[in-house]
């Protein structure tokens, strides 16, 4: 049984599944340690613990999500968002994750999150400032672009908390209330002192799509800003990737195919390669499942396709962007 130290795990959040020693998973990647998860861990056997995203990151993470539950409370109340909050109280926190130097870890956090409105608009914020970094944009585009994000949701406080919580399918017309977050937020925006036209753009056409399929006008191309093509992609990642009331979490390798597939019309093509590219050369040297039932490390990533890298197995290095018959179909 484990016999470790309580003080030194509880609060932590692991990168990687806690498994026993007769293979069984015990906590899955990215719980948060607490007192009801000790106890499960004492009764398994458990020589080794994966690593660990520190408690410093994980209680930063947990402050700007209710920093910002808080600023979406009063938004709801007030009509208009306390944008002097969200710039100085959450964007620097924003920007403070951003400058981890583990993107695994990092993502793992992101998931951990309980609450999912606040979290997932805190990591769209954090992921949608890494695009904007790697992009090079300027320190004042991206605390821009950091504060749009963030606040690309803020419509949902006008949306019942029963609506937002269903599980299950929505009927039409629930579908069609969910819809309105988008019109409500960018009336949110445009009734908050100092809000930018970016910011509220964003929380209207985060939803659109480059074939204009996307709602709530069928807003394409060309007509859709910067910051909301960054913001959609980062939405897209954060939503499939996370557990939702209504869903389970995709894998992230499916999810990375899914953004792949959604370059060729949907999603803007160089943002979404650039996305893809970053992320899978995070996963360098990480194992993945092979559709063929073999396991594989993940070696050097693809210039033209990064969802298709070099990969070695115990028989050798397989190109899966020559090798089509083989893929990648889960990250171990």
């Amino acid at each position: 049984m484990f016999h470790g130290n309580d003080a030194d795990l509880l609060g932590q959040v692991f990168t990687e599944d806690i498994i026993d020693d007769y293979g069984g998973v015990v906590v899955t990647a990215g719980t948060l340690i607490t007192h009801h998860t000790l106890e499960k861990l004492r009764q398994h056997p458990i020589s080794r613990f994966p690593a660990r995203i520190s408690r410093e990151f994980n209680q930063c993470l947990e402050d700007v999500v209710r920093e910002l539950n808080n600023v979406f409370a009063l938004a709801g109340q007030e009509n208009r968002v306390q944008l002097s909050r969200v710039e100085s109280e959450i964007v620097p926190r924003v920007t403070t994750m951003t400058n981890h130097p583990d993107l695994r870890e990092l993502l793992h956090g992101l998931w951990a999150q309980d609450n999912y409105t606040g979290a997932h608009s805190v990591a769209v914020s954090v992921l949608a400032t890494l695009i904007g970094k790697w992009l090079n944009l300027s320190s004042d585009e991206l605390n821009e672009l950091s504060v749009a994000a963030v606040l690309h949701d803020i419509g949902k406080v006008k949306i019942p908390a029963a609506l937002l919580d269903k599980k299950g399918p929505l009927t039409s017309a629930e579908y069609r209330l969910m819809q309105s977050h988008t019109l409500e937020g960018y009336n949110l925006l445009q009734r908050t002192p100092g809000a930018t036209t970016e910011y509220a753009l964003t929380a209207l056409r985060h939803h659109e799509r480059m074939d204009g399929s996307g709602y709530p006008y069928g807003v394409s191309g060309g007509k859709l800003g910067l910051f909301e093509r960054i913001v959609s992609i980062s939405d897209v990642f954060h939503a499939t990737t996370s557990t939702r009331s209504y869903h389970p979490p995709r894998p992230l390798y499916q999810t990375l195919n899914e953004i792949r597939d959604g370059m060729f019309g949907k999603l803007d093509a160089s943002i979404s390669h650039l996305f893809l590219d970053k992320m899978m050369s995070g996963l360098i040297g990480n194992n993945v499942g092979l559709s063929d039932g073999r396991k594989a490390k993940i070696v050097m990533i693809s210039p033209t396709d990064p969802t298709l890298p070099l990969v070695q197995t115990d028989e050798g290095f397989i190109d899966l962007s020559v090798d089509r018959s083989i893929n990648i179909v889960s990250v171990l």
